[in-house]
């Protein structure tokens, strides 16, 4: 096979080692490093001493990164590799043997990279992707929330819509604090005029049995859900302050149909069509390279690429269904 790299290096890399295995022509050499800042140094300067064009491991949960971020530091050259790009033949696996499999099938350029993004958009993506866990485990907590009402047969959730509204809300926060809930009056000032209409039905599903236990429960985590909420709104403000100097990008984007402030220059595959998805990438593209402004360009752009071939398309369709050239509507 060609040889692609005359020096170069596979990393099998763990929580706490690092086998390394240098391939320089026909030889290779192997050594072991831990995984703490001067001993990922110490690799590094090995490797470049050595004239190593290119270092390549896998992409192994979050071990990878310490390595990738000096090398990209001190200007060394890597890969990320999706381990199931270079599975290896079956048989006694070690650590030396997965570092050797990699630098053989990166010596003869058998290694597909993935995507590595810059250090800044890496580390965006642990703001927004730490967003999003503490969004979700807001959810859970408010799934246990309902449990707990459901257990104390107390049934707001069935009659307001969101019961994390302000007026729920106000509600919950004084029966977790034992406060009584019969006067209809009293009740009528903690809810929003658009659920006036529903006191009576309010007031019904608010006679459960609570205990207190479950009270104490119920407070927890309303305060649980209210710390949750704060992280958020720090996040989102963290969010904002990083991207400063995105922000015309940010404004031109959203002017695009179906791109909204989080959503802008990121769309997951549930939230429409390939096609459509594909052609929003392409506008996308253009916006951001050549710095123009979004332009809708209408929904028959599309019809006048292959017009010639559409016509027979749909004509041939036609007649598949009975039409003929000479026929009426009517006589269809």
């Amino acid at each position: 096979m060609e040889v692609v790299y005359r020096c170069c290096c596979g990393i099998d890399v763990h929580k706490s080692l690092i086998v390394a295995c240098l391939r320089r022509g026909g030889k290779q050499e192997l050594r072991e490093f831990g995984t703490m800042t001067c001993e990922i140094k110490a690799l590094a300067s090995w490797l470049s001493e050595a004239g190593c064009e290119m270092a390549a491991m896998e992409s192994t949960g979050s071990y990878w990164k310490p390595l990738y971020n000096l090398f990209e530091l001190l200007n060394l050259d890597a890969i990320i590799v999706n381990a199931a790009h270079m599975k290896a033949v079956p048989g006694r696996k070690t650590d030396v043997k997965d570092a050797e499999w990699i630098a053989d099938l990166l010596q003869h350029g058998l290694l597909r990279a993935s995507f590595v993004p810059d250090r800044a958009q890496r580390e965006l993506r642990e703001l927004t992707r730490y967003r999003k866990s503490i969004i979700e485990e807001r959810s859970r907590e408010l799934n246990r929330l309902q449990k707990v009402l459901e257990g104390a047969n107390i049934k707001l959730g069935s009659v307001v819509k969101d019961i994390q509204g302000k007026s729920a809300r106000r509600l919950l926060e004084r029966l977790a604090a034992g406060e009584p809930l019969d006067d209809c009056g009293e009740i009528s000032r903690l809810l929003h005029h658009s659920l006036l209409p529903k006191l009576d039905k309010i007031m019904a599903s608010l006679d459960g049995t609570i205990t207190p236990l479950q009270r104490e429960l119920l407070a927890q985590i309303l305060d649980h859900i209210s710390d949750l909420d704060q992280r958020v709104h720090k996040l989102d403000g963290m969010t904002e302050a990083y991207m400063t100097q995105s922000q015309p990008d940010i404004a031109e984007l959203c002017r695009m149909h179906g791109i909204g402030q989080r959503s802008a220059a990121r769309r997951r595959k549930n939230r429409a069509a390939m096609a459509v998805a594909h052609s929003m990438l392409f506008a996308i593209y253009h916006i951001l390279k050549n710095k123009v402004p979004f332009r809708d360009l209408g929904a028959d752009y599309f019809d006048g690429f292959y017009r010639e071939h559409k016509i027979r398309s749909y004509l041939k369709r036609l007649q598949a269904l009975g039409w003929e050239p000479n026929a009426s509507p009517a006589s269809i």
